[in-house]
C-alpha cells in the first residue's frame, strides 16, 4: 500500500512539474500576427519600403529587433540543386537608409528617436547596427502581455538591376534571419507610371498567392511563415522605369529568368506528383491490410464436440480448454 501511495505521489509531482513548465513557456512568448509591406520602386533603382509589424507579446519584453538584409539570400535554387542563370550578386543592394520608426496606437503615430546607445528599460528610442549584408534595428518599447503595431520606413539603395531588355527587382523581403513566426504576410510592390505588362514570381512557402493588380501594382500574400523560412519576390518590368539606375548588367535577362522560374515550377510539380504517388500507395497498402485482417483474423466458430484436446488448445485459450475434462 505504501509503495502505491509513493508511486502515485511521484506521478502527481511529475504532472505538476510538466503543467508548470508548459505554462511558463506559454507565458513568455511572442509572435508577429500581421506584417504588411508596401514597396515602391524608384527611378534610381532603389526601393522605398513602409513595413508595419503587429506583435503579440505574452510576458515582459524590452522591445523588438528587426534584421533587414540588402543582399539576396534566396535558397530556392539550392533546393532544386540548380544554379541560377544570373549571378546573385546582381541583386545585392548597397545599403539601407532608415527614414523613421513609429509606434501605431489608435490611429496615432508616435515617432521614435534614433540614438547611438540604449539600454533595456529605455523607451521611444531605437538603434541601428550595420553588418556586412544587413542592418539590425533595435526598437526600445517595453511591453507586457499586449499587442503593438510598429512601422519602419526605409530605403534599400541600388536594389533593382537594369538589364539590356528589362528591369528587375529580386529580393527576399523575409530573410532567413527571422526568429519568430509570422502568421500573415502581405507585400505590395508598386512601379509608379509603368504602363506595360509586368511578370511576377514568388519563392517561399507553397501556401502563398501572387497576383498582378495592374501594370504598376503586384501583390503577394502568404501565411504561417516559420522561423528561418525565406519569402522572396521577383518582378520584371520595362527598364525605362529605372532610368537612373546605377546597377547595369549588360545582359539580355528576360529569357534567362523565364528558364530559371520554369525550372523551379517543374521541380515543384515533380515533388507534388511524387508525394501524390506516396499517398496513393499508402492508402492502397492500408486497404490491403484491412482486407487481410477481415479474411484471416475473423473469429471463426468451431463445434466443440468435434475437437480433441490439442485442437482446443490450438483454437482457444487454455482457460476455455480446461472447462472440458480429458476423456
Amino acid at each position: 500500500m505504501k509503495k502505491k501511495v509513493k508511486l502515485l505521489g511521484i506521478i502527481l509531482f511529475a504532472i505538476v512539474i510538466l503543467f508548470i513548465s508548459k505554462n511558463t513557456v506559454q507565458a513568455k512568448s511572442y509572435k508577429i500576427e500581421n506584417m504588411d509591406i508596401q514597396a515602391t520602386i524608384n527611378q534610381d533603382g532603389s526601393v522605398s519600403i513602409e513595413q508595419e509589424l503587429t506583435y503579440k507579446f505574452n510576458g515582459s519584453y524590452n522591445g523588438i529587433y528587426i534584421n533587414i538584409p540588402y543582399n539576396l539570400e534566396d535558397t530556392t535554387f539550392e533546393e532544386i540543386e540548380q544554379e541560377s542563370s544570373i549571378d546573385d550578386s546582381f541583386y545585392n543592394g548597397t545599403g539601407i537608409d532608415v527614414k523613421g520608426v513609429y509606434l501605431m496606437q489608435n490611429g496615432v503615430e508616435n515617432q521614435f528617436t534614433q540614438t547611438d546607445y540604449a539600454y533595456n528599460g529605455n523607451n521611444n528610442v531605437y538603434t541601428i547596427t550595420k553588418e556586412y549584408d544587413m542592418q539590425q534595428i533595435k526598437v526600445y518599447s517595453p511591453s507586457e502581455d499586449t499587442t503593438k503595431t510598429f512601422r519602419i520606413d526605409y530605403t534599400i539603395n541600388n536594389l533593382c538591376v537594369k538589364h539590356n531588355d528589362i528591369g528587375e527587382l529580386y529580393y527576399n523581403f523575409i530573410g532567413g534571419g527571422w526568429e519568430v513566426e509570422i502568421e500573415k504576410l502581405n507585400i505590395d510592390i508598386y512601379i509608379p507610371g509603368n504602363t506595360e505588362e509586368i511578370n511576377i514570381w514568388a519563392h517561399g512557402p507553397y501556401n502563398g498567392v501572387s497576383k498582378i493588380i495592374d501594370n504598376s501594382h503586384s501583390n503577394f500574400k502568404v501565411e504561417n511563415i516559420k522561423p528561418g523560412q525565406y519569402v522572396a519576390t521577383r518582378v520584371l518590368f520595362n527598364n525605362s522605369n529605372i532610368p537612373y539606375a546605377e546597377k547595369l548588367s549588360y545582359i539580355d535577362a528576360k529569357e534567362m529568368v523565364y528558364e530559371d522560374e520554369n525550372a523551379i515550377i517543374e521541380n515543384k510539380e515533380e515533388k507534388d506528383a511524387f508525394t501524390g504517388k506516396i499517398i496513393i500507395f499508402a492508402v492502397c497498402l492500408f486497404v490491403y491490410w484491412v482486407i487481410l485482417m477481415l479474411i484471416f483474423e475473423k473469429d471463426k466458430k468451431y463445434p466443440i464436440s468435434n475437437l480433441n484436446e490439442e485442437e482446443l488448445f490450438e483454437k482457444y485459450n487454455p482457460m476455455l480448454a480446461r472447462m472440458y475434462p480429458r476423456k
